[in-house]
């Protein structure tokens, strides 16, 4: 029985072994994905998106399967259960090159936030194509995260928030973090925080003055080192956002291209139409036709 009296003891804490992080508070977005048979002669033809996009092509058999094509770079070809990686806001097309019996295409696209809306990926070089003989975990991931039903229940959401953050883990190991100084980019992402969080729930862009003064910068500053740590201006990042939320909201949503138009903050839905089809190389009734509710678009 034990004595109350008795000194209790414990191992003293070793202040090297604590590791501690930055607060991130990682988020892993399944947008859309599945497991599709792909058309005859079938080609996305030149888009970006604004999502990371991983495809697998599929097929009984020896040789290519399809051709990757990357704006300003080399086309490549990939076999069957070769991984293709196309990172959001890269003009690509990939075209199918075996028709009979056609290929399918084990596909999703993602993202991996933190700090409510700013992408991870676009700290990392990972590569195009990642070898089928090396991306078995990966395609594991893939392939649950494919299989978990449409709604998602508290269990069902927490499984697919750890497997996603798993798949994002087992994919930045194929890749590198570009260079800087990570220290203080670290520190740069932190004082950064309030304008990246700003921007994200802003449907115009902030003075930039304004912006400058909610971290204690001069305007001349505070641009420095924004595009010194994101690798882009405010005004870009805030574009990209909203091309984002844009994309979201014609896959997810009924609204008009007007009441987009109008949520996003746009003058008129011209002036959407026009600045989305820039980006994305296709109109927005285009985008909403070839991806809402596409559960089955082979389009990856």
């Amino acid at each position: 029985m034990h004595n109350s009296t008795e000194e209790l003891f414990c191992l003293p804490c070793d202040t090297d072994s604590r590791r501690e992080g930055l607060p991130l508070y990682c988020m892993f977005d399944f947008i859309v994905g599945n497991l599709t048979t792909v058309p005859p002669k079938h080609s996305t033809g030149w888009r970006t998106m604004p999502f990371h996009l991983i495809t697998i092509p599929l097929l009984d058999g020896t040789g290519a399967v399809n051709r990757t094509e990357i704006a300003g770079g080399e086309g490549f070809e990939s076999n069957s259960g070769d991984m293709i990686f196309i990172p959001a806001g890269v003009a690509h097309r990939i075209s199918d090159l075996r028709n009979d019996p056609p290929p399918r295409s084990l596909w999703m696209h993602f993202r991996l936030r933190v700090l409510e809306n700013f992408d991870v990926l676009s700290f990392y070089d990972l590569p195009y194509r990642i070898p089928a003989e090396c991306n078995g975990v990966l395609r594991q991931l893939l392939e649950r995260l494919i299989a978990m039903p449409r709604h998602l229940d508290f269990t069902g959401t927490l499984e697919q928030q750890l497997t996603g953050l798993n798949f994002c883990a087992e994919l930045l190991r194929f890749g590198s973090r570009r260079s800087g100084g990570s220290g203080k980019t670290d520190f740069n992402l932190r004082r950064l925080q309030p304008v990246l969080k700003r921007l994200s729930a802003s449907v115009t862009l902030p003075p930039i003055r304004s912006l400058a003064g909610s971290v204690n910068l001069s305007p001349s500053r505070f641009l420095a080192v924004f595009r010194e740590t994101m690798g882009m201006s405010p005004g870009q990042y805030f574009e990209t956002g909203r091309f984002r939320r844009a994309a979201l909201l014609l896959m997810r949503e009924n609204c008009s291209i007007g009441e987009i138009a109008d949520m996003l903050g746009f003058c008129s839905p011209f002036h959407f139409s026009n600045k989305f089809r820039r980006i994305a190389g296709v109109s927005p009734s285009e985008f909403r036709r070839q991806h809402a509710g596409s559960a089955g678009n082979p389009s990856a």
